[in-house]
């Protein structure tokens, strides 16, 4: 600092730029930030129309093992008699 004080001109445009270089990085950081954030946000929404889908399946899944079972059962009967006729 003996030669080259803060208000001397090659001190100053140094300053200049590394103030830029820093406006410029916090400022892609935050365009960064925002990106994912939207990207996020999309993703989730994506996973809750898809998850949609599984409401109430395990009723479906109950009632449809259940109807399977009926049918087997009145299969099995047709087929009995059927071969008994």
């Amino acid at each position: 600092m003996l030669t080259y004080t803060a208000n001397d001109e090659r001190v100053r445009l140094v300053d200049k730029k590394i103030k830029d270089h820093t406006d410029y990085l916090v400022e892609s950081i935050q365009n960064t930030k925002k990106s994912l954030d939207t990207k996020y946000k999309n993703l989730n929404d994506d996973i809750e129309e898809s998850e949609k889908v599984f409401i109430g399946l395990p009723e479906k899944e109950k009632l449809m093992n259940m109807m399977n079972r009926d049918f087997e059962i009145f299969q099995g009967s047709y087929n009995f008699l059927n071969n008994k006729k």
